[in-house]
């Protein structure tokens, strides 16, 4: 999306461009976070991603977005995402290398399991994070892939002094009401609803207890 045609449809979202600020500023800060935007389907959602993109240095951005065609495919949209770190999956613990490996048919390998992939996309991320904060935006989220869903909830509810920031966006009644919401540890931000005097809630992070080391 073109970014000056994305500031123009932001007209009267300083909340919400605002939160999206703080959860990068926060990931600065090591303070890693999550953010769901969740509205009607549009073009509002992307833009405030975008918006957010725009200008922003010093940080590594990785990006994916759900696929229909691509969402009956485990893992499909989480190796979009690492692709570009995929060469720090050498820096891992052995078992979740092999593992992340495996589920991206990188390896003639089975698929094994999944919390190891779980737990390597979560090391992989904080490695990355060792140079430079990490923003990970995720695009039409309503349609990724279960398996991926579930690395990057994983994922999220574990950030703590980790430089990583999630930043999804999806439909209304999809992804962030169906699946995301029995997560406490989830920021939410506003509805991406016309603008009104009263936005929606946002919740704060209850993390959950520091990961321990595997492999």
């Amino acid at each position: 999306m073109d970014c000056a045609y994305a500031s123009g449809m932001l007209h009267g979202r300083e909340r919400e461009r605002e939160r999206l600020a703080v959860l990068l500023n926060d990931a600065r800060d090591s303070r890693g976070g999550a953010l769901v935007v969740s509205g009607q389907p549009g073009v509002v959602k992307t833009a405030l991603l975008a918006d957010l993109i725009e200008g922003v240095e010093g940080v590594h951005i990785l990006r994916t977005q759900g696929i229909e065609s691509e969402s009956p495919l485990p893992f499909a949209a989480l190796q979009r995402l690492l692709r570009p770190v995929r060469r720090l999956v050498e820096a891992l613990p052995a078992r979740q290398a092999t593992a992340l490996r495996a589920a991206f048919g990188e390896t003639d390998a089975a698929a094994g399991d999944r919390f190891l992939v779980f737990l390597a996309t979560l090391s992989l991320l904080a490695e990355a994070a060792e140079d430079s904060p990490v923003l990970c935006v995720v695009d039409d989220a309503h349609w990724l892939d279960e398996a991926s869903t579930a690395a990057l909830l994983f994922v999220a509810r574990r950030l703590g002094p980790e430089r990583v920031a999630l930043l999804f966006a999806a439909r209304d009644g999809t992804f962030a009401d169906s699946r995301a919401a029995s997560c406490p540890s989830w920021w939410w931000a506003a509805s991406t609803r016309p603008p009104r005097p009263a936005c929606s809630p946002i919740r704060p992070v209850r993390r959950s207890p520091a990961r321990s080391g595997t492999g």
